[in-house]
């Protein structure tokens, strides 16, 4: 409850019922700990708890991986608490990311290197999980999006790979390769696979987005047209697809040659499967 209210953007006056929802779901995780503190699930639901409070709570955190590292002291096989703890990390991990661009250089600096250890500390733990299960799917995720960060993309590549070849049913994987296998000069790859997400799922706006943006650096202006045109239906008001069709209709296209990531365009809004450059 405290998150569909969080979702709804509040004011500061209004954040007085989220805190208080908070308050009773973390009294009663609380509470399952102390009645049976030798049962992993308890603190694995502690965890998870402070895990998605994180973005509006300070020091959840901390106390989301106390809990989890709790859980797999009682569960040292389950591959799941230390996904979870590489998942918090990756989630600090983004936190300095986004200010290593301040323009105070400290800051910036000091940004950087919080990135940098949370990042690490982040791929210690999945790496952990992967140990205890070789095919854990959510770890070889997170591995991906690390290597990414890293601007390692053959090795987030490779995870993401790893995920297809598990479950070759996950459209959104795929799309998530496709746009990788761009970024790192597959572009054959990448349309291929694109094309079988589209045909897989008609209603993916992004992938048809990406694809039309691939079939028209190759010179395939009709191609890319058959895919926008539906999305302008869909869409009637959505300026970015009124002047990519405007533009290919006039005949222009961009120029061939070396692939250049600045290419493609950004991620239709409230379309399913949008993706820039991480999983």
């Amino acid at each position: 409850k405290a998150l569909m209210l969080f979702q709804k953007q509040p004011t500061a006056e209004q954040f007085g019922p989220i805190y208080q929802e908070v308050a009773v779901a973390t009294e009663h995780a609380l509470a399952a700990t102390r009645l049976e503190s030798r049962n992993a699930q308890n603190w694995l639901v502690l965890g998870f708890l402070y895990e998605r409070i994180m973005g509006f709570t300070k020091g959840a955190d901390e106390h989301a991986i106390v809990n989890f590292e709790r859980a797999a002291a009682l569960e040292p096989t389950s591959p799941i608490e230390p996904t979870e703890i590489g998942n918090v990390w990756f989630t600090r991990a983004e936190a300095a990311r986004s200010l290593m661009g301040t323009k105070d250089r400290n800051t910036a600096k000091r940004a950087g290197e919080e990135f940098l250890q949370a990042l690490q500390k982040s791929e210690e733990s999945l790496k952990k999980a992967i140990a205890l299960k070789s095919d854990y799917l959510p770890a070889h995720y997170r591995l991906a999006a690390i290597a990414e960060r890293r601007g390692r993309l053959p090795e987030a590549i490779r995870e993401l790979e790893t995920i297809i070849r598990i479950n070759n049913k996950d459209a959104g994987i795929a799309f998530e390769l496709a746009i990788l296998y761009y970024r790192n000069r597959e572009r054959e790859r990448a349309r291929l696979l694109l094309e079988q997400v589209v045909r897989a799922q008609q209603n993916n706006e992004n992938a048809r987005w990406y694809l039309a943006a691939l079939y028209e650096e190759e010179g395939r202006l009709d191609d890319a047209l058959a895919l926008l045109r539906p999305l302008l239906v869909k869409m009637p008001s959505n300026l970015a697809v009124q002047e990519r069709i405007r533009r290919l209709e006039g005949g222009v296209r961009p120029a061939t040659g070396e692939l250049r990531e600045e290419f493609l365009p950004e991620p239709l809004p409230f379309s399913n499967g949008g993706m820039k450059g991480a999983p």
